[in-house]
């Protein structure tokens, strides 16, 4: 019945051409009529923008170093994908707690260092290796390498990588600052 109404409605307002009301008026009509108005399916531009758009860091966990480098952290496997795969940069630095599941951790590395200064890789390993399963162990290995370097596991779940090469820093398990 209401597929009914709606259909008679377009059909009403379709009757009219955007030349005898102005595109204003036709509008006022369809939305009045509970018709859906301004409806664009995805075209180039949309998609081209959507790449530029700063992407947003809502489930990911923002922390600054001890020497200023910014480091992201990764609250849920879906988090983890979206920070490894949109957020991050080919060169910026990613770890993740060695054989147990837990969060992914970014280094930004807007200046493409090789490598991040030992302190700032010490801190985000320890937060890698805090929020994994691994926290409760004395001592963990964490994995690093450049982003560019992971690739997401062929069926895998979401979260899941392969790494193509990568180095191993041990450290203690430590908690974050407050407030992350």
């Amino acid at each position: 019945m209401r597929l009914a109404f709606r259909l008679e409605a377009l059909l009403v307002v379709h009757e009219r051409t955007v030349s005898e009301a102005g595109a204003a008026d036709l509008e006022a009509e369809m939305r009045a009529a509970g018709l859906p108005v301004g409806l664009v399916g995805p075209t180039r531009g949309a998609r081209a923008a959507a790449r530029i758009a700063e992407p947003r860091l809502d489930g990911v966990r923002m922390i600054t170093s001890s020497e200023g480098w910014v480091i992201l952290v990764g609250r849920t496997a879906r988090d983890n994908d979206r920070l490894t795969f949109k957020i991050a940069a080919p060169d910026d630095i990613w770890l993740h707690a060695a054989g147990a599941p837990g969060a992914h951790v970014v280094i930004r590395n807007p200046d493409r260092r090789a490598s991040a200064p030992a302190g700032t890789l010490a801190e985000a390993a320890r937060l890698a290796l805090w929020f994994s399963e691994a926290r409760s162990e004395a001592a963990g290995d964490v994995q690093w390498t450049r982003r560019k370097n992971v690739r997401r596991a062929r069926g895998g779940t979401s979260g899941m990588v392969l790494l193509k090469r990568f180095e191993t820093i041990r450290v203690r398990a430590r908690r974050p600052p407050e407030g992350t």
